[in-house]
């Protein structure tokens, strides 16, 4: 019995970790020509290297740690989410945006 209670609350544990939600949005205009603002973030202690996104949908500005994937596109932008609510910086972005409508920002590193 307590080796099944073990192997039920290990189960628990590792599906609470691995837990993903997906949503998918249409993208609008940040600002004239912009759909999308990008930079990367790197530090040292701890050692947290991902990405960021800015971009609008709902007439709300969002922001998005984790993997970005910008793909280019001539049908109407838009945007995945995969998100792991329980996991730092670890959701996947990918944004479908017609060329030349990502702005690139400056990169960040942190100590």
């Amino acid at each position: 019995m307590i080796i099944a209670a073990i192997f039920f609350g290990t189960y628990k544990l590792v599906s609470y970790g691995q837990y993903t939600e997906e949503y998918s949005y249409n993208l609008q205009e940040i600002k004239d020509g912009t759909y999308a603002i990008y930079h990367s973030v790197s530090s040292n202690v701890p050692s947290h290297n991902y990405d960021v996104i800015t971009v609008c949908y709902n007439d709300q500005i969002h922001m998005f740690q984790g993997m970005v994937n910008i793909q280019q596109t001539n049908n109407k932008p838009y945007i995945e989410i995969t998100t792991k609510p329980h996991i730092n910086y670890n959701d996947e972005i990918t944004v479908f945006i017609p060329k030349g409508t990502v702005e690139f920002a400056d990169n960040v590193g942190l100590r």
